[in-house]
């Protein structure tokens, strides 16, 4: 919430009131809003124009109505061109607003449950780029869920079941050679899946492993518990490098025993039709959906079961034991036709109930030739080998920064880690997420512009000025004196309203948007206002207090997105 545009709202709203115009007002009318002319005013409502139709009054003559009747307190304001009303807020009002702001998570009665379905790596096999922007983007929207106050579970879900896992069982019997680390794991899929496109013998060897895996068979059980390990062994490790955890790590065999229960539930019930030998559940008979949805498949003709059902048992999992009131999938807008399908299910099947489900699906990562990145073999990059690149760029920066030169070694290593992380998150997260962008590690490195070493450097820059001011400001009155700290104070009392705005749009980039501006905003503050020298203690204390707050504005938003801020830099 913006406590400065909420209480101006409330005063023009009063005012409206006052003047008989409520009747007038509807919804979707903005009563205030950010000032196109900021050098005049902090905000500006056009109302006036927006109500003169109904009310068969010119613009001006009702501005005139509403100013005369709001209290101005906290402000003054003024009457523009037609009707155009400019609030522009007193310093005691923004100062008071400011002091107030805490930066503590929301704490709500009786918080809803959510479920966020996110990274959805599949085992044997080492993550790689595509995978880069559901685990960051799923782990923030996350932390700013619980920000909000929810309860929230991420729930990694593993692909580990199927006719993959048939395909590195029989490759690993053939051959003779069990597995035992990640570089002996990751060639086996790629060459047996190429290999059964070929050789239909030993795609029904296959076949039938993959058959006795999911009836229990030990030797197969014991087989993939152990490759299984492995993966995820790697999985952690490469995640944990970028500060993503995960709560779940449950799995599509986890969800086994439903898809069984719920096959047969929807065949008694009627769900399943048959349809080119396959069992389906047709879609466009349900009134939600149009005549160009394809049918669900439940069962293929083959009578293996198709990884939608996996989906709507694990679905079923979540909502009837883990009694989560929304799921969001975190996956590629690419699935977006297939997440429609299962939404469109679960509703049709009585499995959703009331249950909110959300697809929110992202954009691709971009090679600088404007096209996915890849190897220059053709392969997908792997995400190790993208963290690495941004690990060593990040280590020679920081071993020619004069100001970390004389720091140990490994003071210096854990620098670059931060920044190099920092750099990746940012520069995935600045764009909305519906978008794909480029990865330019030159330009997402850099210590200027929009990066995220700029916003690490601003806040090592504030906790660089708390240490050598060594002064409590517990107690300090917020005055603000020149433009520079009431921009400041202004900024700084958008906050709640990005966390907001963002949570409400699923868009971390909102946030990330913002926390931008506040570095910029508080870089020029820093430099026009000479916090160190100032010899009016009154408003060297409230300079530094701002300072605090906006390090805790720094603070909050790197929990948010799991990155860490070092005390030099």
């Amino acid at each position: 919430m913006n406590i400065l545009k909420n209480t101006v709202e409330k005063l023009l709203l009063d005012a409206i009131n006052a003047c008989g115009y409520a009747d007038a007002i509807s919804s979707n009318m903005q009563i205030v809003k950010k000032s196109d002319r900021p050098d005049l005013s902090e905000y500006q409502s056009n109302i006036a124009m927006a109500l003169a139709k109904s009310l068969h009054k010119n613009p001006r003559e009702i501005a005139n109505a509403i100013v005369q009747n709001v209290d101005t307190k906290d402000f003054t304001v003024s009457i523009d061109g037609p009707g155009f009303i400019n609030i522009k807020l007193s310093n005691e009002f923004i100062a008071s607003a400011v002091a107030n702001l805490s930066f503590t998570p929301n704490i709500l009665e009786n918080p809803q449950k959510i479920i966020v379905d996110y990274g959805g790596p599949n085992v044997a096999k080492s993550l790689h780029v595509g995978h880069l922007r559901s685990s960051i983007i799923g782990e923030s929207l996350k932390n700013l869920a619980r920000y909000k106050g929810y309860t929230v579970v991420g729930d990694i879900h593993l692909g580990d079941w199927g006719l993959p896992m048939g395909l590195i069982i029989a490759s690993i019997k053939e051959s003779g050679k069990v597995p035992q680390t990640v570089a002996e794991l990751n060639p086996i899929y790629p060459m047996a899946s190429k290999r059964s496109k070929e050789d239909e013998a030993f795609m029904a060897t296959a076949q039938e492993e993959t058959k006795k895996l999911q009836n229990g068979d030990a030797e197969n059980r014991t087989l993939w518990n152990n490759f299984k390990a492995i993966s995820v062994n790697d999985i952690k490790h490469t995640l944990s490098l970028l500060n993503v955890e995960f709560e779940l790590w449950n799995g599509e065999s986890d969800a086994n025993d439903d898809v069984n229960f719920l096959v047969e539930e929807f065949r008694k019930k009627g769900f399943s039709k048959h349809s080119e030998g396959a069992e389906v559940i047709d879609l466009k008979d349900y009134p939600m959906n149009n005549a160009d949805v394809p049918p669900f498949i439940m069962v293929k003709s083959n009578g293996a079961v198709m990884y939608g059902m996996t989906d709507i048992a694990t679905l079923y999992d979540r909502i009837t034991r883990q009694k989560a009131d929304m799921v969001w999938y975190v996956v590629d807008s690419r699935q977006s036709l297939h997440f429609h399908q299962v939404f469109s299910t679960a509703k049709i099947t009585g499995i959703k109930g009331n249950t909110e489900l959300e697809h929110l699906g992202f954009g691709s990562v971009l090679g600088l030739d404007g096209k996915p990145l890849k190897t220059r073999s053709g392969d997908n990059v792997s995400l190790m080998e993208l963290i690495n690149s941004a690990l060593d760029m990040a280590q020679k920066k920081v071993n020619e920064n004069e100001k970390t030169k004389q720091l140990s070694d490994t003071a210096k290593t854990d620098i670059a880690r931060d920044v190099a992380i920092s750099a990746i998150k940012f520069a995935d997260l600045i764009n909305p997420r519906t978008t794909d962008y480029i990865f330019n590690l030159d330009k997402f490195i850099s210590f200027e512009g929009k990066t995220g070493p700029y916003i690490l450097y601003t806040a090592v820059r504030i906790k660089s000025l708390l240490r050598e001011a060594n002064i409590d400001t517990t107690d300090a009155k917020i005055v603000l004196s020149n433009q520079s700290d009431r921009a400041l104070a202004i900024k700084l009392n958008e906050f709640d309203d990005a966390i907001d705005r963002a949570f409400d749009a699923r868009g971390i980039h909102i946030l990330t948007q913002y926390i931008y501006e506040l570095a910029t905003i508080f870089n020029d503050f820093y430099h026009n206002c000479k916090i160190m020298p100032e010899k009016d203690v009154v408003l060297k204390k409230s300079w530094l207090k701002l300072s605090k707050k906006t390090l805790s504005a720094f603070e909050t938003f790197a929990n948010i997105i799991k990155i860490n801020i070092p005390e030099r830099m």
